[in-house]
């Protein structure tokens, strides 16, 4: 399981390291990002999309099942975008402007007194609010591919990877100077979840035509 604490603490630490850090869809850091409005929004329109434009999807964005986030992919995305992906970008959502990061994080060193960087240890019993968790991501990117495309049954399988990068530059340069003894190498955060749609059920129009 995979806590904001710990990669707050990896970023502000002295000795902090650049990292990428892998969530699965089973994992904590995962589901809270799921259920996030933000990107409840970003899903429906790129199913939108792939409802709208099936033969694109089918003839550019299948799944490469060889690729895998690494650390030199995650400075390339940052920088240009994965290819051979649906690509979603969205630009500062609501209430993650660096100060709103900075304050609920500082509710959350409040609760964790005379710890490690007054920040605590993420054990996964302490109080970190669910704003602690999307404020930190401020802008993000949504790179999706399909696994199988089944004509028989009509269904699809989307694979989504969910991409955020916690940099120096992101947090603000102002405030970045407020933390000169910290460390803030690069957090490389990537979330990832599949859904297989079928628009039988309703998940998707019935004007797909993939028969």
């Amino acid at each position: 399981m995979t806590y904001i604490a710990d990669i707050l603490l990896e970023f502000f630490s002295p000795l902090s390291k650049e990292k990428v850090w892998v969530m699965s869809e089973n994992d904590n850091y995962t589901k809270r990002v799921r259920d996030w409005v933000v990107v409840k929004e970003a899903v429906r329109q790129i199913k939108f999309d792939l409802d709208t434009n099936a033969s694109t999807w089918q003839n550019l964005f299948m799944t490469d099942k060889m690729w895998h986030p690494s650390l030199m992919n995650s400075k390339i995305v940052e920088r240009s975008g994965k290819r051979g992906a649906h690509w979603h970008e969205e630009e500062h959502p609501p209430e993650t402007a660096p100060m709103d990061c900075v304050r609920a994080l500082a509710i959350y060193a409040i609760t964790r007194p005379n710890k490690a960087l007054g920040f605590g240890y993420a054990t996964g019993q302490d109080f970190q609010p669910d704003n602690l968790y999307t404020s930190a991501i401020g802008s993000f990117s949504i790179y999706t591919t399909l696994d199988k495309f089944d004509n028989n049954t009509n269904t699809a399988t989307m694979n989504f990877w969910m991409f955020n990068a916690m940099t120096k530059r992101s947090f603000g340069t102002k405030r970045s100077a407020d933390f000169k003894l910290c460390g803030m190498k690069s957090q490389y955060m990537w979330w990832n979840w599949v859904e297989v749609v079928d628009w039988n059920s309703g998940i998707m129009r019935s004007t797909m035509g993939w028969r």
